[in-house]
């Protein structure tokens, strides 16, 4: 349920479009901690922006067919857990 709160293909191509930035700039890349660091910053950044938007729709989210399945409006998570996942991200 965490892994379609935090929309795990969505955040992989972000991480990945941040791998591939990284890896195209100019300039001498100075360590690969550095590359680690951002890799792990920008993954818990998505995964917290996807988190906070399925908690701040979820009342939409509900009513349309698309999105009713996903885990707050099926009660698989609590929004008070979504919101304290998020922030913990």
């Amino acid at each position: 349920t965490l892994g379609s709160l935090s929309k795990l293909k969505l955040s992989a191509l972000v991480v990945s479009t941040t791998i591939a930035g990284y890896n195209l700039s100019p300039q001498i890349n100075e360590t690969f901690n550095t590359l680690i660091w951002t890799t792990i910053g920008v993954g818990l950044s998505s995964f917290s922006a996807n988190s906070f938007n399925q908690w701040l729709e979820y009342p939409f989210d509900s009513q349309m067919g698309r999105t009713k399945i996903t885990p707050i409006p099926t009660l698989k998570l609590s929004p008070f857990s979504a919101f304290n996942y998020a922030v913990g991200c």
